[in-house]
């Protein structure tokens, strides 16, 4: 049984890099505002100004202030 798992999760593991390099590759040929690394980029800083607004709100924001650890 360990056998049939371990091997199926390797071919899962193939296909789903098989998936995500056609994605990327076809994205690229959309434009550079497309491109995956850029995307990549893109949706990094967003998630972090998100964190950084939702940890720290500012002032004319409805949104309480987070507790501050004593």
């Amino acid at each position: 049984m360990h056998c049939q798992s371990a091997n199926l999760l390797c071919r899962l593991n193939r296909e789903i890099a098989a998936i995500q390099k056609h994605r990327d590759d076809s994205r690229r040929t959309l434009g550079r505002e497309y491109d995956p690394v850029l995307v990549k980029d893109v949706d990094e800083i967003s998630a972090l100004n998100h964190e950084r607004f939702y940890s720290n709100p500012p002032a004319e924001s409805t949104l309480p202030k987070p507790p501050i650890p004593g």
